[in-house]
């Protein structure tokens, strides 16, 4: 935590030499779980919806997942891959036609689908 010193870590759990890791406020880590909580208590499916597996394609380091409640719909598309992949949105499992989706996180979605980076994920939603 902020304003909080911890003792550098030295010790290896199985007794081998290891270098020192300084252990320290990570501001930037701190502000990604700031912006879940916030996206959570804000959606109320993320609290309380069902959850779905949508796409998981063999061989891919992708998946697709909706959560669900009463009339609210989120979908989240995630790379576990080293690599950025463009992940069309036929390939999601859902239809995207007729609906105008937007990023909860800020990316740009194009019309065929979303680009995501590496190790990175998307929260989408439909438009009102």
């Amino acid at each position: 935590w902020r304003g909080v010193d911890h003792e550098s870590e030295r010790m290896h759990p199985l007794g081998k030499s290891r270098p020192i890791d300084e252990v320290g406020f990570h501001q930037e880590l701190h502000q990604f779980y700031k912006e879940a909580i916030r996206l959570r208590r804000g959606e109320v499916c993320l609290r309380k919806g069902n959850f779905e597996f949508l796409s998981a394609p063999i061989g891919q380091r992708w998946i697709a997942c909706l959560r669900a409640y009463d009339d609210e719909v989120l979908i989240g598309i995630f790379n576990a891959d080293q690599e950025e992949h463009f992940i069309a949105w036929d390939a999601v499992g859902v239809s995207f036609k007729n609906r105008k989706w937007h990023s909860l996180l800020g990316e740009k979605l194009k019309e065929g689908g979303v680009v995501l980076p590496a190790k990175s994920f998307v929260i989408i939603k439909p438009g009102t």
